[in-house]
């Protein structure tokens, strides 16, 4: 198994979700969490994408 823990995972996704509407976060670390049971390591690369990005 990884040595990434939820929770590092977790955190990760934390910094990229700041400014992303509240049920995204929600909706991502539940993905998070059910993929982590299923030994699949998601890591969030992008969080809010403005026009101009």
């Amino acid at each position: 198994m990884s040595d990434l823990s939820l929770d590092k995972l977790l955190q990760k996704a934390e910094n990229k979700l700041q400014d992303v509407h509240e049920i995204v976060q929600e909706k991502a670390y539940e993905l998070i969490g059910q993929a982590y049971k299923e030994s699949i390591f998601v890591s969030i690369t992008e969080g809010f994408r403005s026009i101009e990005h």
